[in-house]
């Protein structure tokens, strides 16, 4: 009801997901993203579970009751996600992190351009693209995404832009920067 509230009002509906939450299987995950679908989300940022220092959460992980993902690991969470998402979503964040005196857990989340190009490679070996259960088109070569025009939006490999999807390029921008548009700090990208 509140995304519709929202949408008849004239605004867009973002959602925050964290991928590998404890106790979360790869179903779980699929099931939101489907939820975020049918419920047309107009965009989505991903974050990977991570830990800061003094915090519960550290205090688990020091004690082994939690796991964190590996950076590849967490590439076919992503991958698995994005399948099944709308392909008109626009996607504006594939991992998040904490500033690196506050983090304990992982240190991968540090590189993003690291983490895309393992997202990258996981969409190439899989053969597969965000949308891809709605029987969308693949919108880009296999492991490649847009590449950002000066307005901020993308466009295919033919230069043009996919009738298919209004999404923003991820990743760096002419600003030479990991973060989507509208992402400043740590945590964006």
């Amino acid at each position: 009801d509140a995304v519709a509230r929202s949408r008849s009002r004239g605004i867009r509906v973002g959602a925050h997901v964290i991928l590998g939450l404890p106790g979360e299987s790869r179903d779980d995950m699929r099931a939101t993203a489907r939820e975020l679908a049918r419920l047309a989300i107009d965009s989505v940022k991903l974050h990977n579970l991570y830990v800061p220092r003094d915090t519960r959460l550290a205090d688990l992980l020091a004690a082994g009751a939690v796991r964190l993902p590996g950076r590849d690991e967490y590439a076919s969470y992503v991958v698995d996600f994005l399948e099944v998402l709308h392909p008109g979503c626009v996607v504006d964040r594939l991992g998040a992190d904490a500033p690196p005196e506050f983090l304990v857990a992982p240190d991968w989340c540090l590189d993003k351009p690291a983490v895309r190009a393992a997202v990258d490679a996981e969409f190439a070996r899989r053969d597969t693209w965000q949308g891809r259960e709605f029987g969308s088109p693949r919108l880009f070569p296999a492991g490649r995404t847009g590449d950002m025009l000066k307005d901020g939006d993308w466009s295919g490999p033919d230069g043009r832009r996919p009738a298919a999807s209004r999404a923003r390029h991820i990743g760096p921008s002419k600003r030479g920067r990991e973060e989507s548009p509208g992402s400043a700090g740590h945590g964006g990208g």
